[in-house]
């Protein structure tokens, strides 16, 4: 993660090193990204790359970090549009990782990734970073702002644990969606499987899946 000193660069600073890394990572694969060319474009000298940076691994997960923050950004625009309706917040997050994914860059970098030799590591060390970032900050937000609006409302009334069982697997199946995007899988294709998704959680989470809907069953 950058350094103290690269978070008091000006930002117009941070972003030409930021893109210039990005830049590098997507024209090609993780392992042979060159840390020359990233600090050429940058227009920064080694030291002082290494004064922000351990090592281009480092900026790796900056990169990340910054990037899943922005699905973060959607998921809260998400709830607060859907005014403590869960399954309306899930649907339009997805639309909205969709339309990120759309991005080119963004795409070549998420594929970058996913065909890194070493990936399940990489991913590993990238969700297992310190637990006060801002990307594992914003995570906890984002599941006690959804619990707060939407358990007895679009949610049966349930117990923390119980729910975040249940988001888990919601996010689980967004992020198995975005994967599939990225393997080519058609969009109408992708929003008809994950409907589906949600009929099946809705059935075990949802305010008709309470005690009144059980006893109408038994009827």
């Amino acid at each position: 993660m950058p350094s103290e000193r690269f978070k008091r660069l000006p930002e117009e600073k941070q972003k030409k090193i930021r893109d210039a890394c990005m830049a590098e990572y997507t024209r090609t694969t993780i392992e042979k990204a060159s840390l020359n060319r990233m600090i050429e474009d940058a227009g920064i000298s080694r030291g002082s790359f290494y004064t922000y940076f351990d090592s281009k691994w480092d900026v790796l997960g900056y990169l990340c970090e910054s990037f899943i923050n922005e699905f973060y950004e959607c998921g809260v625009r998400c709830l607060e549009e859907a005014q403590g309706d869960i399954w309306e917040m899930l649907g339009q997050f997805l639309n909205g990782s969709l339309a990120l994914c759309r991005d080119e860059r963004r795409t070549d970098f998420i594929r970058n990734i996913m065909e890194c030799s070493s990936r399940e590591a990489l991913i590993f060390d990238i969700f297992s970073s310190d637990p006060d970032s801002p990307r594992a900050v914003r995570g906890r937000k984002l599941e006690r702002a959804a619990y707060e609006s939407c358990v007895g409302k679009s949610l049966r009334k349930m117990g923390w644990e119980e729910y975040m069982s249940f988001f888990r697997m919601a996010m689980m199946a967004i992020a198995m969606e975005i994967k599939s995007f990225h393997d080519g899988v058609p969009e109408n294709r992708i929003r008809e499987r994950f409907a589906l998704t949600l009929g099946i959680l809705k059935r075990g989470a949802g305010i008709e899946s309470g005690a009144g809907a059980q006893s109408a069953e038994r009827k």
